[in-house]
C-alpha cells in the first residue's frame, strides 16, 4: 500500500468516526431533548387537570359565571396540550375522550346550580349533584392517571436514552483508542520507522560508511522505492569512488614511473655530459662557451631533479609522511613561509592516506603561491573522534566560492579526499585569505 493510500485510508477513517460520533452524540442529544419536552408536556397536563379539579371545588351558585369561563380557558388548554403530544398515541386518544366527557358532565353540573340559583330546584336535586361531583371526580382521576402514566413512561424514555447515550459513548471512546492505536502504529510502521531507518543511513553514510545499505522491505510505497533508490545510488556512488580512487592510485604510480625514468634516464644523462664537458673544459683551459654549456647543464639537472622530487618524494615511502612535509615546507622556504603543528606521530596516519595528504599540502601551496600571492601558510594535522583532520590556512587574497574557479588545484583536491571518503571544506572571502579543512575517516580496524 503507497504513503499516499494510507493518507487517504487514515483520513477516511478519521472522518468516518467523527461523522459517527457527532452524529451519534447529536442524535442522543435530540431524543433525549425530546423525551425531555414529552415530559415537561406530560406534567403539564397533570398540573392542568388538578386545575380543573380545583375549579369543580369552588363551583358555587353566586361563581358559575368565573367558573365556566375558567373552565372553558382550561379545558381549551388541555385539549391543545393532549394533541400537540407526539407519544403515547393511545393514551392521548383516551384522555380526549375523557376531556369530551368531561366537558359534558360539567356542563351538567353548572346546569344544576343554575337551577338551584334560580330556585328550579328539584327534590333530588343533592343527590344529582352528588352524582355530577362523583363522576367528575372519577373522570378527573381517571385522567390524571393516564397524564402521570405518560409522564412516567417520557421519563423512562428519558432514562433509556440517557443509558444508550452512555452506552454509545463508551463505544465511541473505545473506538477512538482503538482508532488512535491503529493510526500511531501505521504511521510508525509505514512512515516514521523507514524514515528513521533512512536517516540513520545518510548519517552512517555521511560519516564515511559508504558500505551501509538501508535494509529492504517488501513493502510497496514510495519510501521503499526511495530506499531502493538510496541504496542504488550508494552502489554507484561507490563504484565510482572506487574508479575514482583507482585512477588516482594510477595517476600517482603514473607519475612515480615517470619520476624513476627521469632520475634513472635523463638526471643520469645530464649528469654524464656535465661531467665530460668538465673534463673537455680541464683539457681545453678556460673556455667560455664550455663554462656556459656547463652552468646550464647544472640548472637543467637542478630543474630536473625538482621536477622528480615533485613527481614522487622518494622519502616518501622512506621516511614517512611527516618527514616528507617538514622536507617540503624546506624547499618552499623561498616562496612561501610555512608552519606546521602535528599533534599525532607518524604511525596514527594510515599508509593508504600518506600520498593523499601530501598532494593536498603540495596543491593548496601551490595555490597559495600562485593564485593566493600568499606570504605564509600554516598546516596543522589532528586526529580524535575517529577523523583525521588536515588544516591548511594562508593569508592570501581568497576568492568567491560562488564565482568560477580557474585551474585544477581545488579540483584535485577535492577528488583525493571524496576519493579517500573524505569531507572537504573551504572558508574562504575575497581579502580575507583561505581555510582548507579536509577531515578522513579512520577505520581502526583498517591496517595503518
Amino acid at each position: 500500500m503507497t504513503i499516499k493510500t494510507q493518507l487517504v485510508v487514515l483520513l477516511a477513517s478519521v472522518a468516518v468516526v467523527i461523522t459517527a460520533t457527532l452524529g451519534g452524540v447529536l442524535y442522543a442529544d435530540h431524543t433525549i431533548g425530546r423525551a425531555l419536552t414529552n415530559n415537561a408536556k406530560a406534567y403539564e397536563i397533570v398540573t392542568r387537570v388538578y386545575a380543573l379539579n380545583r375549579l369543580v371545588t369552588e363551583l358555587t351558585p353566586s361563581g358559575i359565571n368565573r367558573i365556566e369561563q375558567q373552565w372553558a380557558i382550561l379545558s381549551d388548554a388541555l385539549r391543545t396540550r393532549l394533541r400537540q403530544q407526539e407519544s403515547h398515541a393511545p393514551e392521548i386518544t383516551f384522555m380526549l375522550a375523557d376531556l369530551d366527557q368531561f366537558d359534558s358532565v360539567f356542563a351538567a353540573l353548572l346546569e344544576l346550580h343554575r337551577n338551584e340559583r334560580n330556585n328550579k330546584l328539584a327534590d333530588n336535586f343533592s343527590m344529582a349533584r352528588r352524582y355530577r361531583r362523583n363522576h367528575i371526580s372519577i373522570l378527573l382521576h381517571d385522567l390524571a392517571t393516564r397524564a402521570d402514566a405518560v409522564a412516567t413512561r417520557n421519563l423512562e424514555e428519558v432514562r433509556n436514552v440517557q443509558q444508550t447515550r452512555d452506552i454509545f459513548l463508551v463505544s465511541i471512546s473505545t473506538i477512538w483508542c482503538s482508532a488512535a492505536i491503529f493510526w500511531v502504529i501505521t504511521l510508525w510502521s509505514g512512515i516514521m520507522s523507514p524514515l528513521r531507518k533512512m536517516l540513520n543511513a545518510i548519517q552512517i553514510v555521511g560519516h564515511g560508511g559508504m558500505d551501509h545499505r538501508i535494509p529492504p522491505s517488501k513493502k510497496n510505497n514510495e519510501i521503499n522505492a526511495l530506499s531502493k533508490s538510496f541504496n542504488a545510488m550508494l552502489d554507484r556512488l561507490q563504484d565510482l569512488t572506487v574508479s575514482r580512487n583507482k585512477v588516482l592510485i594510477a595517476t600517482d604510480e603514473e607519475r612515480n614511473r615517470i619520476g624513476r625514468d627521469l632520475h634513472d634516464g635523463i638526471c643520469q644523462m645530464m649528469t654524464g655530459i656535465r661531467l665530460q664537458m668538465e673534463t673537455l673544459a680541464y683539457h681545453n683551459g678556460n673556455n667560455e662557451t664550455i663554462a656556459e654549456i656547463i652552468e646550464n647543464l647544472r640548472q637543467a639537472q637542478n630543474e630536473t631533479q625538482r621536477i622528480v622530487r615533485n613527481l614522487h618524494p622518494a622519502m616518501l615511502d622512506e621516511m614517512g609522511l611527516i618527514a616528507t612535509i617538514k622536507w617540503f615546507m624546506g624547499h618552499q622556504k623561498d616562496h612561501i613561509t610555512l608552519s606546521l603543528n602535528i599533534d599525532i606521530e607518524e604511525h596514527d596516519i594510515p599508509k593508504h592516506l600518506h600520498t593523499p595528504i601530501f598532494r593536498i599540502i603540495q596543491e593548496a601551496s601551490s595555490n597559495a603561491i600562485r593564485h593566493g600571492r600568499a606570504e605564509s601558510m600554516h598546516i596543522q594535522i589532528t586526529r580524535e573522534n575517529g577523523e583525521l583532520d588536515i588544516f591548511i590556512e594562508d593569508d592570501g587574497r581568497g576568492f568567491s566560492l560562488s564565482a568560477p574557479v580557474f585551474g585544477n588545484g581545488l579540483v584535485n583536491i577535492r577528488e583525493r579526499v571524496e576519493a579517500n571518503l573524505g569531507e572537504l571544506t573551504i572558508d574562504t572571502k575575497p581579502g580575507r585569505g583561505c581555510s582548507i579543512i579536509a577531515a578522513f575517516p579512520v577505520d581502526k580496524n583498517r591496517p595503518l
